[in-house]
């Protein structure tokens, strides 16, 4: 994925940059335990920066693809007068990045060496391209087709962008060995943006967008995170995760 190579680049920088810096050897290289579940693959940095605070700012790459087999879209009357139902098959390849910085304040001046808990604000940001084609069924109905509004495919591209604030919560263990683990979880406010592209509009545009919200609804059945590409709205969030990292 070329997004990734990107990233992996502008990261190692990044991490040259900090080593020429004089450390105290209580940084730590994170990797997540739990984006992987929605696509999501997440590369994380923390680097204290006082007594009792840090910073720390992560990288992900999204990548994943999605279909749906046999779905029935509407009914219709073939050429022997027998009630037929449309069906469709769809594809969709997601691909995107986040970014992601924030700040950590630790309850105590000497857990941040050790083990405790942290409250912390953080800012986000992620962008996911969607490409999606679907197919239906060739067939010549010999009346209209029921049950449909948009009797056509949705192929489109979509650019779905998310901007968002918040706070957290969390605990995070670092064992004298370097290896860490944090769990942490707080909920958040986020923009959300949509621009689409459609290979073809027989109707108007909004009924391609009516058509691809009801496909989404009553047809694909897919994933939550591929459903809240299209359905998520501006508003409050939450965000969650467990992290694995290494002291450097």
């Amino acid at each position: 994925m070329k997004i990734s190579h990107a990233l992996l680049l502008v990261f190692s920088m990044s991490l040259t940059l900090q080593a020429q810096e004089d450390t105290d050897g209580s940084n730590v290289l994170k990797i997540s335990l739990t984006d992987f579940i929605i696509g999501q693959y997440t590369l994380g940095y923390e680097r204290v920066m006082g007594p009792d605070w840090s910073m720390n700012a992560s990288i992900s790459g999204v990548g994943y693809e999605v279909a749906a087999q046999n779905y029935s879209l509407g009914y219709f009357y073939n050429e022997i007068g027998e009630w037929s139902t449309l069906q469709g098959q769809m594809a969709a390849n997601v691909e995107g990045v986040a970014l992601s910085f924030g700040l950590r304040k630790y309850s105590a001046a000497h857990e941040i060496k050790s083990h405790g808990f942290y409250g912390g604000v953080f800012t986000q940001w992620r962008q996911c391209n969607t490409e999606l084609t679907e197919e239906l069924d060739d067939v010549q109905p010999f009346s209209d087709v029921y049950g449909i509004a948009y009797p056509y495919t949705v192929d489109h591209t979509a650019t779905i962008r998310s901007l968002g604030v918040g706070v957290e919560l969390g605990y995070h263990w670092l064992s004298k060995n370097g290896l860490s683990l944090d769990a942490y979880a707080g909920p958040m406010f986020r923009s959300m943006s949509r621009e689409y592209v459609f290979e073809a509009v027989p109707m108007t545009e909004a009924d391609a967008l009516q058509g691809v919200e009801r496909r989404l609804n009553y047809n694909y059945y897919s994933s939550p995170q591929f459903s809240d590409l299209y359905n998520g709205r501006t508003g409050s969030w939450f965000r969650a995760g467990i992290t694995l990292g290494l002291k450097i």
